[in-house]
C-alpha cells in the first residue's frame, strides 16, 4: 500500500507486456482472474479482447486507481489478499493471468500461491503468465528470481505444462529474463 501511495512502484510500466498479446492469441475469451493487478493494465487488455474480469490486488489504492483508469469496461476488481480469496470462487475461473505477482511473493509462500490458484480454477482450468527465470537462483527481492526448474517444482504436482516460450516481444529492460508458460489444472 505504500508503494502506491509514495508511487514507489517500478515494476509498473504503464502498459499491458507484449508477451500478454501473445497468450491471447492461443486462448478464447472466458472468466479470468488476474492476482497482483497493481494499476490494471493487464486487466484492461483482457478486457478490451472479451474476457470476463476479475482482478485483484492487496493494495486499496491500487484498486482505486485500476477502476479509475478502466471506466466501462466492466471489469470487477476487488481488494483482496490472494490467499484469502472468497469460497465461492472456488471453481469460478477458466483462466488466471499472471504477471509480477508470483516473484513478488517471497519463496516460502509460493506454494499457498499455487494452491490458491489451483482452487480458483474450472477443472482443466489454465494459468497463464510471464515468469522471471534466473539462473542461478538470486537471493533476496522482490523480485525473486529462479531458475525455470524451481519454478516448475512449486506448480507440480498441481498444473502441468501446456506451452512454453520465450516471449517474441519484451517490456524495456526485461529481455531474456521471462518465460511465457501455460499451465493446465491437474485434478
Amino acid at each position: 500500500e505504500v508503494c502506491y501511495q509514495d508511487a514507489t512502484t517500478p515494476w509498473d510500466r504503464g502498459q499491458h507486456p507484449p508477451g500478454l498479446e501473445e497468450w491471447m492469441a492461443h486462448h478464447p475469451p472466458g472468466t479470468i482472474l488476474v492476482p497482483g493487478c497493481g494499476r490494471g493494465h493487464d486487466a484492461r487488455q483482457l478486457a478490451r479482447y472479451g474476457f470476463g474480469v476479475t482482478a485483484i490486488d492487496l493494495s486499496s489504492r491500487a484498486v482505486d486507481e485500476a477502476q479509475k483508469a478502466s471506466g466501462d469496461l466492466g471489469i470487477e476488481f476487488v481488494a483482496a489478499d490472494l490467499f484469502a480469496l472468497p469460497e465461492d470462487w472456488a471453481g469460478r475461473f477458466d483462466y488466471v493471468w499472471e504477471h509480477t505477482c508470483f516473484c513478488a511473493i517471497h519463496p516460502s509462500h509460493r506454494p499457498d500461491y499455487v494452491r490458491s490458484m489451483h482452487r480458483v480454477l474450472q477443472s482443466q482450468g489454465q494459468l497463464g503468465g510471464l515468469f522471471f527465470i534466473h539462473e542461478p537462483e538470486e537471493v533476496g527481492g522482490p523480485p525473486y528470481k529462479m531458475p525455470r526448474q524451481q519454478l516448475l517444482g512449486y506448480f507440480h504436482p498441481h498444473f502441468a505444462i501446456v506451452r512454453e516460450k520465450q516471449p517474441q516481444h519484451h517490456l524495456e529492460g526485461r529481455e531474456n529474463q521471462e518465460v511465457l508458460i501455460t499451465f493446465s489444472k491437474n485434478g
